[in-house]
């Protein structure tokens, strides 16, 4: 499938970015935007998502890690000006190329929309961002943050599309709200 353009929705992990070429028969310097960076020996076919939005897919010949990139060689890429044209663009894969992860861990785009309600099944919200933190991952639910920590986040079901919470008091902006009004 080297060069075709296809449907963007289908490549919606983005792994890398191009920051240049690297030597003259078209590999490219690939800043690593992934947890994994060894999945980019296991690759056969990436898209490559310019910021204007054109994609192209391409068969991937070869990868090597270097000094903390990944040096990609896709197949029809064969000269430094070929490889300087894709400056900028996103690496992506596809979500059956998506690393298992390890039971009690998931990626942001799961989390995005799931329905959260409180033990007592209090509709809260859905989430609408992941906001990756020091200690640990915040659900950003309308204007409240709720820790992705055991003693507060009870459930993830991504079947079900829910997140369980058991909140503590003043956790949620909607009760400070109404405390606020009530003192």
């Amino acid at each position: 499938m080297s060069g075709a353009s296809e449907n963007s929705s289908r490549w919606n992990w983005t792994i890398g970015r191009i920051v240049g070429p690297f030597g003259i028969r078209g590999e490219m310097k690939t800043e690593i935007l992934t947890d994994f960076p060894d999945r980019f020996r296991t690759l056969n076919e990436v898209a490559l998502v310019l910021p204007d939005g054109r994609l192209d897919v391409r068969t991937v010949e070869g990868v090597r890690l270097h000094k903390g990139r990944a040096l990609l060689k896709l197949l029809g890429i064969d000269t430094i000006e070929a490889a300087e044209s894709w400056r900028g663009a996103e690496v992506r894969v596809s979500r059956e190329q998506a690393v298992p992860l390890s039971e009690g861990f998931y990626y942001v785009s799961d989390l995005l929309g799931l329905r959260v309600v409180t033990v007592t099944g209090r509709e809260v919200g859905a989430v609408d961002e992941v906001i990756s933190a020091p200690a640990h991952d915040l659900l950003r639910v309308g204007e409240s943050l709720i820790p992705m920590v055991h003693q507060i986040v009870r459930m993830v079901d991504l079947s079900a599309g829910v997140v369980v919470i058991d909140p503590p008091e003043g956790l949620l902006m909607e009760d400070r709200v109404a405390a606020a009004e009530c003192g």
